[in-house]
């Protein structure tokens, strides 16, 4: 139970009108009107799908004594004075930003749990899970109790559970970090998505380390331009990056020059790129890792591709801030298993190289293949699709770049929601150049098997866009699909002649 007299003096600014005060003993925060009780606080957010105004009354009804809502006069004082004339009679607050509005009253509900935690947080269109799991692996070798919030799992200390969202929802994430903290947890390491940042799910977490991976084209669905898209992983580091943390920026990225140049903290730099303050240098590439420098420090990771010593040298040089040693470093990444759904091989007797990753961007799906071309001394498959109900810019543009990386397409459906496959798959077409062989099959499980089909020992597989999920969603329906234990189980089935 908890008096709201705090939270409206930790809305500040945000808080520009109230009505009402009959609160009493607030019992729980929630944006979900079927979950509010008695005594709750309901946040009435306007969601890409739903507007929270519309189930002020429901929230109501089922206890609701707290109500916050953004400031739009002309539809929430009728409101309200609807239910002050059906006697409610509790505590109605207008902001100015709703999503911001949610995040800071459930972190305050939870009693702040991203203040006892020591927060790096990594934010890109590509690289972010890998990242983190590297980090978080570099952490807990060391012996530091480490959580973790991303898209492939919730690791929360003593269990972890399966991720919904890269970021969670305001109410969800504060209590995963209750947790972790019950838990004596000491450090997080959480992916921020862009549109976390946007609505700031984080509320006003304090983060220690901010790593940026890079930029390319993604969520056009949801952010109006790709300036948009930028100024909203910017936010981490001009809004929640503590004053005297570091920003971790991929100076190889035209959009991390740009961060590294209007970064209001502490910055160093990494990548290729001779302006970068840490120079990376690959030494040794292939399937088995990759050695390279950073600085005048030579390493090993046993990950292969230009993109994931990208990611690991990111990775390296928050460790560092963090007060890892090298030696600590070097034993922690030779240690490293891996990512599920990041280029996982998947076993056979074929003679076959099939992986699964979960590249969904075009040029993520570039560096995929990129990665396995020079070590793939036969055909090189490439099976992937698009998500539907997302951004359709990247779709044709996928096409192309996994064109000239592919001896053989196989177009097919990746999570399609409520979208018509094949109306995916005609954007995708239109991105095939002519004279690339090609195949479309609507059908996942069908493109798969037909990609091992026609896979001939020495040929490599990719299958692209779902990694690690193990569901696939049509007409808004999830039914369980697994890339990995589908290749699996039709190459097992295949016996050679």
């Amino acid at each position: 139970m908890k008096d709201c007299s705090a939270l409206r003096k930790h809305l500040g600014r945000l808080a520009i009108w109230e009505d009402g005060s009959n609160t009493g003993e607030l019992m729980g925060v929630t944006e979900d009107s079927r979950q509010t009780k008695t005594d709750w606080l309901f946040v009435a957010i306007n969601g890409a799908v739903a507007d929270g105004l519309h189930y002020v009354s429901a929230a109501v009804e089922k206890g609701a004594t707290v109500v916050i809502v953004r400031h739009e006069p002309e539809m929430t004082r009728p409101l309200l004075n609807d239910l002050r004339t059906q006697g409610w009679g509790g505590l109605w607050l207008e902001v100015s930003d709703d999503y911001a509005a949610f995040g800071r009253a459930a972190e305050w509900w939870y009693n702040f749990p991203g203040q006892r935690l020591r927060t790096t947080a990594v934010t890109g269109t590509n690289g972010k899970t890998t990242t983190a799991f590297l980090l978080r692996h570099l952490l807990v070798s060391s012996g530091l109790q480490t959580g973790m919030i991303g898209t492939v799992c919730y690791e929360l200390g003593r269990r972890a559970e399966p991720a919904d969202r890269t970021t969670p929802t305001p109410g969800q994430l504060q209590k995963l970090l209750a947790t972790m903290v019950e838990d004596g947890t000491t450090d997080l390491v959480i992916e921020a998505s862009s549109h976390s940042l946007a609505q700031r799910r984080l509320g006003t977490m304090p983060v220690e380390v901010a790593i940026f991976t890079n930029l390319t084209q993604d969520h056009g669905d949801y952010h109006v331009s790709f300036d948009d898209y930028f100024q909203s992983k910017a936010r981490l580091f001009n809004e929640y990056l503590k004053a005297d943390g570091l920003a971790v920026i991929n100076l190889d990225d035209p959009w991390g020059q740009r961060l590294a140049g209007c970064c209001s903290r502490r910055v160093v730099t990494f990548g290729v790129s001779a302006a970068a303050e840490m120079r990376v240098q690959i030494l040794k590439a292939d399937q088995a890792g990759s050695t390279f420098l950073l600085g005048d420090d030579e390493w090993h990771v046993p990950l292969a591709g230009s993109y994931n010593v990208a990611n690991t040298a990111g990775a390296i040089l928050a460790a560092r801030h963090l007060g890892l040693g090298r030696d600590a470093i070097r034993e922690g990444l030779a240690s490293f298993a891996g990512v599920p759904g990041r280029m996982e091989a998947v076993p056979n007797e074929l003679g076959v190289s099939i992986l699964v990753d979960y590249a969904h961007t075009d040029d993520a799906i570039a560096n995929a293949l990129s990665a396995v071309r020079s070590t793939t001394s036969g055909k090189l498959i490439c099976v992937f699709g698009a998500g539907g109900d997302r951004d359709t810019r990247k779709r044709p543009a996928m096409a192309e770049k996994a064109s000239g990386l592919s001896d053989l397409l196989i177009l097919t459906s990746d999570n399609p929601r409520t979208e018509d496959p094949e109306r995916i798959l005609d954007h995708i077409e239109a991105g095939v150049p002519e004279g690339q062989s090609y195949e479309r099959i609507s059908d996942r499980r069908q493109a798969i098997g037909r990609a091992i089909e026609l896979a001939e020992e020495g040929d490599c597989i990719l299958i692209a866009g779902k990694g690690h999920e193990d569901y696939q969603e049509v007409n808004g329906v999830k039914y369980p699909f697994s890339d990995a234990q589908v290749a699996k189980d039709i190459a097992a089935r295949i016996r050679f002649p």
